[in-house]
């Protein structure tokens, strides 16, 4: 009988399967054994469906913790391992050179000289560190250009503002140290606070 029952199900639909079981009644079944029937095929369906979904969920789930392992691995790998050593280049040109600025008097083709260097270095750094965080993440590489773009874009500004006095020494420490400085720990902070997350 459980074997018919179960064969029946699989093969019909459930409506057809009550209206097969309500026709196949004898005449001394009573509402109430029809009303268990139907709510313990309602039960088994209910209970597929959860089985189903949480199936999906937990692969899904498992696919997406994959992913963010595979994305720090890489993080770890390609730049933290290989290549930070070009970002603390950088940031050593960067000093160096910005120093220049510190010199009383310069001109505007001194000043147009130290601020294609710093360019320079942005493009260098560009294509040595910043353009492997493409193979992990867009939005990372976003992140940390959109942080060295912003410091040489006002690099640029100042060095060029006539309101600016950049040799003098609290003015320079006030602008371009403090945006170095500043500018480097938020990179560091955005590579190791990488969570893998899209």
């Amino acid at each position: 009988m459980i074997m018919d029952s179960l064969t029946s199900i699989l093969a019909a639909s459930p409506i057809e399967f009550i209206n097969e079981q309500i026709i196949q009644l004898p005449n001394d079944v009573s509402t109430l054994d029809i009303i268990y029937k139907i709510s313990t095929i309602c039960i088994a369906a209910i209970n597929l469906f959860f089985v189903c979904f949480f199936f999906i969920y937990k692969n899904r789930k498992d696919e997406l913790s994959n992913e963010k392992s595979r994305k720090i691995s890489l993080l770890k790998t390609i730049v933290l391992d290989y290549n930070m050593k070009h970002l603390y280049n950088f940031f050593d040109q960067i000093d160096e050179k910005t120093k220049e600025l510190l010199v009383p008097n310069l001109s505007v083709d001194q000043k147009i000289i130290i601020n294609e260097s710093l360019i320079e270095y942005s493009k260098v750094l560009r294509q040595k560190f910043t353009d492997c965080l493409l193979a992990i993440d867009s939005g990372l590489y976003d992140a940390i250009i959109g942080l060295t773009d912003n410091m040489t874009d006002n690099f640029s500004e100042n060095i060029f503002d006539e309101g600016i006095v950049l040799s003098n020494r609290r003015k320079f420490d006030e602008i371009i140290t403090t945006s170095i400085i500043k500018t480097k720990t938020d990179i560091i902070k955005q590579l190791f606070g990488y969570k893998g997350d899209c």
